[in-house]
């Protein structure tokens, strides 16, 4: 359930650098750093004119 996996990893203190690890590894799939990725790539982030990347950093940095 990613809505469960995105809360788990809000309370995660390792978000950001878990997203970035899964990110490096190009992780197939899954939940990391509370964004949702498929082929190694961010996909349900979006900020207006940011990359998914970038956007899901901003988002996690904000919050920790």
């Amino acid at each position: 359930d990613i809505a469960r996996a995105k809360a788990i990893c809000a309370k995660c203190e390792l978000a950001t650098t878990c997203l970035e690890g899964a990110l490096e590894r190009q992780e197939p799939w899954g939940v990391w750093g509370g964004a949702v990725v498929e082929q190694g790539r961010v996909v349900s982030e979006a900020l207006r004119g940011t990359p998914p990347f970038e956007a899901a950093l901003a988002r996690l940095r904000q919050d920790g």
